[in-house]
């Protein structure tokens, strides 16, 4: 309605979110916080005000909660869903962190007995996908770079093209060492030019050696030749470079089709994460302002007692509620 709407923004509720949003791990929670909207029903506020006390327990019991790698990925995944999209290796990294967090985080709450019942009834429904977990790990490094476990063809591209490199290199070395030609080069380095092993050689001297001038310096004094006894090793380099681009795009389809089916399970497990990142972001305000819950009743009264309004407390007290606490805390997934 429009006027709650006006109520709202005159009692500073946006502005309040928004410094809520301030302690949310990352963009998921930030996000989440900041589309809250007042609770009626006085059975979900009970349930959330419980899941709010509860985290502040543990947090002051334990100082951690295992949520590292939590990061809004419902964009990746709703691509994922499109027919011939191709998820790239750093949004795959995204999406592997959102899978350790809802492994870490479901396992870390599992394992208490009866303490922290409501945050560990909440998670009940997180379903790890181990399979797809493990598959992006031996897959990608933590930069995003391909594994040669991604892949045993990929494995065995990159041996044969790390054979074939030292190959080519030795051949290059054994000229630009040789006595007979000490005066050949330009300098004694190995560089590459159109993806092939050249050397650079004295353009009044290129005579001397046999092969494929591909490119020359900008004064002309310098040629790039690819000697005629690496040309045939350069050309298999090439093939292979073509076979390994190959291979990872059939990787990273592969690896999308996994995503995509197992979609729903995974925007499942992301609503449940964001619901538990803004839990947390609840905790770590009522924390910084030294909060306690409120006792609800069905009445529909409300008694302030002491109370104050946060954000002009904020005001008065500048800088003293800045959310540090976030900097203190462990957010370590171990």
């Amino acid at each position: 309605m429009e006027t709650d709407e006006h109520t709202l923004k005159t009692l500073g509720f946006y502005e309040i979110l928004k410094f809520l949003s301030y302690y949310s791990y990352s963009d998921l929670g930030k996000k989440g916080c900041k589309n809250l909207f007042p609770e009626s029903d006085v059975t979900k506020i009970k349930y959330k005000l419980n899941l709010v006390s509860e985290l502040i327990t543990l947090l002051s019991a334990k100082g951690r909660l295992p949520i590292e790698g939590s990061c809004d990925i419902e964009p990746l995944i709703r691509k994922a869903r499109i027919k011939d999209s191709i998820i790239y290796p750093e949004e795959f990294i995204k999406i592997r962190g959102v899978l350790l967090a809802c492994k870490n985080l479901k396992r870390y709450l599992s394992s208490f007995d009866e303490e922290y019942p409501g945050l560990k009834a909440f998670v009940k429904d997180l379903i790890p996908i181990v399979s797809l977990e493990e598959m992006l790990s031996i897959t990608f490094d933590e930069y995003g770079a391909f594994l040669d476990s991604a892949s045993t063809k990929l494995k065995g591209i990159r041996v044969s093209l790390k054979r074939l490199r030292e190959r080519v290199r030795k051949n290059l070395e054994r000229l630009l060492l040789s006595k007979d030609l000490v005066n050949v080069f330009q300098e004694g380095i190995i560089t590459s030019r159109n993806g092939r092993y050249v050397l650079p050689v004295r353009s009044n001297l290129s005579y001397m050696i046999k092969g494929v001038v591909h490119d020359y310096s900008h004064s002309k004094s310098t040629n790039f030749i690819e000697p005629l006894e690496t040309i045939e090793d350069n050309n298999k380099i090439n093939i292979l470079i073509k076979e390994e681009e190959e291979e990872i795009l059939r990787i990273l389809k592969s690896l999308t089709d996994t995503v995509s089916n197992n979609s729903s399970i995974i925007l499942n497990n992301l609503e449940i994460l964001k619901e538990i990142e803004i839990t947390l972001s609840k905790a770590l305000l009522s924390q910084g302002f030294s909060g306690c819950a409120p006792h609800v009743e069905e009445n529909n009264q409300i008694e302030l007692i002491r109370a104050l309004h946060p954000i002009l407390l904020v005001s008065a007290e500048k800088g003293q509620y800045e959310p540090e606490i976030i900097k203190s805390l462990n957010f370590d997934s171990k």
